[in-house]
């Protein structure tokens, strides 16, 4: 995506549990990212923030995990 990292994670309290089996996964911080939705001509973009983490997983994204 060519972001420097250092300047957009922010730090985050959260941990994963059963992501890694047996562990909490530490997340490296937090990254807020502009996502469109819809099409072209009818869009909305919304902020969302995403918990960055460095390691293999199926998911790419986890969206609507609760607080």
């Amino acid at each position: 995506m060519g972001l420097e990292f250092s300047k957009v994670i922010t730090p985050t309290g959260v941990l994963f549990f059963r992501i890694v089996p047996d562990e909490a996964a530490i997340p490296l911080g937090q990254i807020t990212l502009p996502i469109t939705f819809e099409s072209p001509t009818n869009y909305r973009t919304e902020f969302i923030k995403f918990e960055v983490v460095d390691f293999q997983s199926s998911y790419h994204a986890i969206l609507g995990r609760l607080i």
